[in-house]
């Protein structure tokens, strides 16, 4: 009796090997990602980061009032809360009121950023029309947010990042639950989605231009018309007193360049009646501009006139292949868009004619791309950090869309898939290349000559008795209540519990989106002897000249006395 050899066939270990070579290859992508949000860690905090907290987590500081950025603009400076904006008033004060750790700005935004890649992926395949392993659902979504410099965008503490869970949620509720029958759990829904909204809006007024996906989701998730009239009516609400909310904190007569750029952000419809004709011609303008919020993440040597990454030295050629790459795969994600948006009008007016079809998906896609649109279309000035919303959005509406019965083949999706992450791997290992110099310097707490509008925090209890001793010149101590102290991001931690305090650079400029012009120290004088300021502690290279030279100087801070 001969012994008897198990053997396999040829074909069954080819697939086999197949099989290994894709998790490792999938699972390079995830490590790639990984190792690219842990140097993420070391990118300086941008300005807006700061500033946006003392705009909306002082409320139990400044008394039960919202400041803004501009004092110069009178009456808009102390901006009354509408009380379904309280909670989470009262939330980010619980958050960020305490400033003390500055670095938890980098450490909550990388960690809201996470978490949204989480509860995206743990969803995701309950909404999807097309069955995806994990390993590879995780890969394409990494892939997809490792492109160009979009994984540090969407990690910045600014409200985009809030509005992304709140726009995300609204397109997966509807497509994962459906429809519910039970009277309660509709009206949980109801619940769940008013607050939603809520926060959407509670968090920055470009989430009115989405209101087209607000009522979309609240209309396909919830059967019950005596609820949905609850819901329509709580979000008619949130609007009308949120608009008056937000026009009121950005108004400034006194500043006619701060107006202009304030029509720059968001140019508004009251314009069609007074002006419709330049109104029509502005807005195709802004619309054709659309396209920056893909050209935002490209990689670059200098990040335009904001700075928000470290300057680098890679090859400029090495840079431009690889943002060609980026770009023709974001080309082919577009006509892939494209594909499905006329996929989209076709089920729709089929289910118009009466035949049968689940139009959840469809509706809701063209309720998130018309939102999109308009936000394109009624903005000016399209910044960076607003593509760490849209760039995501897009996706997630793609990845939801993904059919084998669509119309695209699913030979073409497996190509754009390994392009994707192919091109998304090149690009992070091409982003280490570039701050992987500049973080060691990061490492040391301070002012970024190079970067004007961020700071380094990394060790900041090492330089906060710098900070103190530097204030105390000026009779001005962290113990002591103050009002309308004269602050700059580096020295607010130090300082968080002023009342009502003035950031140096936007009492020292005018104008604002990329219009920015200085305004003269004695005009900045006489604004902080009109409303008594008690003092200056800020980085001397922030003051006016003229300012500087009568300030007391300790190291690289300036302090100043109060204005009386």
């Amino acid at each position: 009796m001969s012994d008897t050899v198990p053997t396999c066939d040829h074909a069954s270990q080819s697939a086999l090997s197949k099989g290994i070579w894709r998790r490792i290859a999938l699972s390079a992508v995830l490590a790639a990602f990984a190792t690219t949000m842990a140097v993420g860690y070391f990118v300086p905090v941008y300005t807006d980061e700061v500033t946006w907290k003392l705009l909306q987590s002082r409320y139990l500081i400044d008394g039960l009032v919202n400041i803004t950025l501009l004092p110069q603009c009178g009456g808009s400076f102390l901006t009354d809360v509408p009380y379904f904006m309280i909670p989470d008033r009262l939330l980010d004060a619980a958050l960020f009121q305490d400033l003390s750790a500055p670095m938890k700005l980098r450490i909550f935004g990388t960690g809201s950023f996470l978490a949204w890649c989480a509860v995206m992926l743990a969803v995701l395949p309950r909404c999807m029309a097309l069955h995806m392993p994990r390993l590879l659902l995780a890969a394409l979504v990494f892939g997809y947010l490792g492109l160009g410099v979009l994984p540090y965008i969407v990690s910045l503490s600014r409200p985009e990042m809030t509005l992304l869970w709140c726009f995300s949620l609204l397109i997966l509720i509807p497509l994962c639950v459906g429809r519910q029958q039970s009277l309660l759990r509709q009206g949980a829904l109801t619940a769940g989605l008013v607050v939603i909204a809520a926060v959407a809006i509670t968090q920055h007024p470009k989430s009115f231009l989405f209101f087209p996906l607000i009522v979309t989701s609240l209309f396909l998730t919830i059967r019950s018309s005596a609820l949905r009239l609850v819901g329509g009516s709580a979000l008619l609400y949130f609007v009308t007193s949120g608009y008056s909310y937000w026009m009121a904190r950005n108004t400034c007569p006194s500043d006619a360049a701060f107006e202009q750029a304030s029509r720059l952000q968001l140019v508004p419809l009251s314009d069609l009646f007074t002006n419709p004709l330049h109104t029509l011609a502005v807005y195709a303008h802004n619309a054709i501009k659309t396209s920056a919020y893909f050209w935002n993440i490209r990689h670059q040597n200098i990040y335009g006139g904001e700075r928000w990454l470290p300057a680098n030295d890679v090859p400029g050629g090495v840079l431009l292949a690889v943002n060609i790459a980026i770009f023709v795969i974001l080309a082919m994600l577009l006509i892939f868009l494209l594909v499905t948006v006329v996929v989209a009008c076709v089920t729709l007016m089929r289910g118009m004619q009466g035949q049968r079809g689940d139009l959840r998906r469809p509706l809701i896609t063209m309720a998130c791309l018309l939102s999109i649109a308009a936000l394109g279309t009624v903005q000016g000035f399209k910044h960076f950090y607003e593509s760490g919303m849209i760039i995501p959005l897009i996706g997630l509406i793609m990845i939801v869309n993904v059919d084998k019965a669509g119309p695209v083949s699913p030979r073409s999706w497996r190509f754009f898939a390994v392009s994707l992450l192919t091109v998304s791997f090149v690009s992070q290992c091409v982003l280490w290349w570039s701050l992987a110099p500049t973080a060691a310097k990061a490492a040391s707490p301070g002012y970024l000559a190079a970067q004007e509008k961020s700071v380094s925090f990394l060790g900041y209890d090492t330089v906060r008795p710098d900070i103190v001793t530097a204030a105390s010149a000026c009779g001005i101590r962290p113990e002591t209540p103050t009002k309308h102290l004269v602050i700059d991001d580096f020295t607010y931690p130090v300082f968080q519990n002023s009342v009502q305090p003035f950031h140096i650079f936007f009492i020292s400029q005018v104008g604002g989106a990329s219009i920015w012009k200085s305004q003269s120290a004695d005009k900045v004088i006489r604004l902080l002897k009109d409303y008594q300021s008690d003092g200056v502690i800020a980085g001397c290279h922030t003051l006016p000249a003229a300012m500087r030279h009568r300030a007391v100087q300790t190291g690289p801070f300036c302090c100043m006395s109060a204005f009386r």
